[in-house]
């Protein structure tokens, strides 16, 4: 099985580390580069609607890349269903705000990170029959909002063993310089 580039995605892009460009490697494995056509699949239609170039930063990661950038074990960047980019001159923000608006059935999360102008976007794998009910929040304010219990805890790692441990909590919020992820998604959608 062979990587199919796109309309405006190519092969480079799959194999591209911003932080590590020489650990970038293509999978050879069949089902990450089955997820991963389907993940350029889907970039590409949120890339046609946008109208935009979208700058890949982080797409395949091995295991060695994934330890260099210090990613999650679980990281979807292992699995080819993850991509963090850009668009130049954007307020990604506002880009990340506009792809959940457009409620795409295929994302499974959204997280802008602001400072460093990039998001971080994960694909459902082909075939999943889960429905996103994206919970990107712009700031903390709007997301107390609609929240009546809630947890703000700055560490990840933290916040992750919380979700295991307590499965169900209302919301955990991860705010920090990278941005705002939210735990957990919908339990329709767990």
């Amino acid at each position: 099985m062979k990587i199919r580039e796109t309309k405006n995605f190519k092969i480079k892009e799959v194999a591209v580390s911003a932080s590590y460009p020489h650990l970038a490697i293509l999978p050879t494995d069949e089902l990450i580069i089955d997820n991963i056509n389907h993940t350029l699949e889907k970039l590409q239609i949120i890339r046609d609607d946008l109208a935009k170039p979208m700058i890949i930063l982080s797409f395949y990661r091995d295991e060695k890349l994934n330890i260099a950038v210090k990613g999650a074990t679980n990281s979807q960047h292992k699995d080819g269903t993850a991509v963090d980019f850009t668009i130049s001159g954007a307020n990604m923000q506002l880009v990340a705000k506009y792809i959940h608006r457009k409620n795409f059935t295929f994302i499974d999360k959204i997280i802008c990170y602001p400072q460093q102008k990039f998001i971080h976007l994960t694909i459902l794998k082909k075939g999943s029959n889960k429905y996103c009910e994206n919970s990107f929040k712009s700031s903390l304010s709007e997301l107390l909002k609609e929240f009546s219990q809630y947890f703000i805890i700055d560490d990840r790692q933290y916040a992750s063993h919380l979700y295991k441990k307590w499965e169900c909590p209302d919301k955990i919020a991860v705010e920090g310089g990278w941005g705002i992820e939210v735990w957990p998604k919908p339990t329709h959608f767990l």
